[in-house]
């Protein structure tokens, strides 16, 4: 018997993983998917935004970020959940930042910095080639990632301001 909506929704909410036997079988792109209780996630392309928990990104943005788990963030994955901030700062989905809209990730001379073409607006393109340039920054080692202690330096505390 398939479990009530209000149980998943209260699962959902509580972030409690269901066991892949409770849940009816889901269509690829349907909605969120509940994982049995250590499964690991699906990793996300470049196209998927990163669902976020309110309390993850507060109390450990690695978590949060870390899409395999890794330990460390790559580009990839900053640029994922860059995308996904980018939308949530969009409401009216007009595919630009104007400084309002940015007011919480980017002020002054940061948003002068991210307006590549200086048309007074931050396109997509442009949050993210300054999340890049940030990434870069907050990775003196040049790995090509970013651990907990470079996450901690000047650079790594600027980049996570863009991202949630």
């Amino acid at each position: 018997m398939p479990p009530s909506r209000s149980l998943i929704a209260a699962a959902i909410a509580l972030g409690v993983a269901a066991a892949p036997a409770a849940l009816p079988a889901q269509a690829a792109g349907s909605g969120p998917v509940l994982l049995a209780q250590g499964a690991a996630p699906p990793v996300a392309s470049s196209d998927a935004p990163l669902t976020r928990r309110p309390e993850e990104l507060q109390a450990d943005p690695m978590r949060a970020f870390d899409i395999d788990k890794d330990g460390t963030l790559d580009l990839a994955e900053v640029k994922s959940a860059a995308a996904a901030r980018f939308d949530e700062l969009n409401p009216d989905q007009d595919d630009s930042l104007d400084e309002r809209e940015a007011a919480p990730v980017l002020q002054g001379e940061a948003f002068r910095q991210a307006d590549g073409n200086g048309d007074g607006k931050v396109s997509k393109a442009e949050y993210l080639a300054y999340v890049e340039r940030t990434f870069l920054l907050a990775n003196p080692d040049k790995d090509g990632t970013l651990d907990r202690a470079e996450l901690n330096g000047e650079a790594g505390r600027a980049l996570m301001r863009l991202l949630r």
